[in-house]
């Protein structure tokens, strides 16, 4: 069993401030960038080059960089949490969940070559711009060099759909390992529940629709997507029983 529960409490202190914008929480989310990247015990020539990212996504894209954040520490809730508890379903090794939280926290690393007037739109962009838009996934190899194939496979896949209708391979069924799978179901998640100058943030109940929605038309991992579901549910009710 590995023991990063570390990274289970920094995760609730981002939650708590999450829609938040401001110094103090900027200042915050630094220090938790580094936490969970300590966490890992990467070697630390790997720690230097993430950090290295993620200054430039911060100051490129500070909407982008939260959003990375945040899918890295979903990621690990599904990877970590069922891990820990012997499910057969989610046999990674250590090293295979060490580079799924690497890839999670740079799977968005190739924004940085996307026009950030397109990144922060308003509204939501036009089917030419969103064709362009989907070519970060792609780009995002180029950022990942010296990372492990592994990492850099997780990453530039992780809008891929099991049914096929994803990018930037349009990958199916089996040809999409544990690992994307875990990354795409977070990554989703994060995106409905962070809000958005064209958008509210999703509650949990609009969340579990739309990735039950994903599920029936044959998009994502039942399985994994469920299991999101139930930890979005407990964090809901412990955040009531912690008010009452």
């Amino acid at each position: 069993i590995y023991d990063y529960s570390g990274i289970k409490k920094m995760k609730k202190t981002f939650l708590q401030e999450y829609q938040k914008l401001d110094q103090a929480y900027d200042e915050r989310l630094d220090q938790l960038v580094d936490a969970f990247i300590s966490e890992l015990d990467l070697p630390s020539e790997q720690q230097k080059s993430i950090r290295d990212i993620l200054t430039k996504m911060k100051n490129y894209c500070y909407i982008t960089y939260r959003h990375s954040l945040y899918v890295a520490f979903r990621t690990h809730d599904l990877a970590y949490t069922y891990l820990n508890k012997d499910d057969p379903y989610y046999s990674l090794t250590e090293q295979e969940y060490k580079n799924l939280c690497v890839a999670a926290i740079l799977h968005d690393a190739g924004k940085l070559d996307i026009d950030l007037a397109l990144l922060e739109k308003p509204i939501r962009l036009t089917d030419v711009e969103f064709q362009i838009m989907k070519t970060h996934a792609i780009k995002t190899k180029d950022h990942l060099q010296g990372f492990s194939d592994d990492i850099i496979n997780i990453a530039i896949h992780h809008h891929e759909k099991l049914n096929g209708t994803g990018y930037p391979e349009g990958l199916k069924g089996d040809e999409i390992n544990l690992s994307t799978r875990i990354l795409t179901v977070a990554d989703i998640t994060s995106a409905l529940m962070q809000k958005r100058a064209y958008k509210e943030a999703y509650t949990i109940d609009q969340i579990a629709d739309d990735l039950t929605h994903n599920v029936i038309n044959g998009k994502i991992d039942d399985v994994i997507a469920n299991d999101m579901i139930d930890i979005l549910f407990k964090e809901d009710r412990l955040s009531d029983t912690e008010k009452n």
